[in-house]
């Protein structure tokens, strides 16, 4: 049986960095001002992941008793 050729990739992209060399430039703003934009930035991202995680992952009321395993608590 012959066996796959596996090759991987790896892309780099060289951006210039701000003047502490902490981050990405970022024109125009402090590293502090950058700092708490990301932060903002990832609690909305992680915000939305998470509604739309409990939009597909909804208690099931309507599981009869017999199916009903160890952990599964009533909503």
């Amino acid at each position: 049986m012959l066996e796959p050729e596996l090759t991987m990739r790896k892309v780099a992209i060289l951006l210039p960095a701000c003047d502490s060399g902490r981050h990405q430039h970022h024109g125009g703003e402090t590293c502090e001002e950058y700092e708490a934009l990301a932060y903002t930035y990832r609690e909305l991202y992680h915000d939305a992941v998470a509604t739309a995680f409990d939009q597909h992952h909804t208690p099931m009321p309507e599981v009869p008793p017999a199916l009903r395993g160890p952990n599964w608590r009533a909503p």
